[in-house]
């Protein structure tokens, strides 16, 4: 997770075409911020919570077809999570496979929708005992804002 990271900061500022392509979304349920390496490649650093949990990491997206005013892309996400409930609090990791569609409508907007597996690992911090180690599928929903230069097909 680290190395995906740091690999968001170390890229060149000006990708094969010119001007970065640079977005911040607004997703269900947090924000994100998305940076193109090329046309294909973007990394995402994004930030999810919900009651009692909150998750922040990031994902490496590739954009695999275009068509018409639709991008298809796939990717991995890596996340830490925190965790505060009633009776117990603590953290873990979750890793996820994902594939998804983007639409622009606009030059500038674009509307995402993206499902797949994710695990998921949780520690209790009081006890030390794992309480979550499981498979599910996560779906993701978010509208981003594209600054300076647009991938839109």
């Amino acid at each position: 997770m680290l190395a995906l990271s740091t690999l968001f900061f170390a890229v060149p500022a000006q990708p094969e075409t010119g001007d970065p392509a640079f977005a911040l979304g607004l997703n269900w349920p947090g924000l994100s911020a998305r940076y193109f390496f090329t046309r294909q490649w973007a990394c995402e650093l994004s930030l999810q919570a919900e009651t009692g949990v909150f998750l922040f990491g990031p994902r490496l997206l590739f954009y695999v077809y275009d068509y018409s005013t639709l991008r298809f892309y796939g990717g991995l996400e890596a996340d830490s999570v925190f965790f505060q409930e009633e009776h117990s609090r603590g953290s873990g990791w979750a890793g996820e496979l994902f594939a998804g569609v983007e639409w622009f409508p606009w030059q500038r907007v674009s509307v995402q929708a993206d499902i797949g597996p994710a695990w998921i690992k949780l520690t209790d911090a009081d006890t030390g005992l794992f309480i979550e180690d499981a498979q599910e599928w996560v779906a993701r929903l978010g509208v981003n804002l594209y600054f300076f230069r647009s991938p839109a097909p």
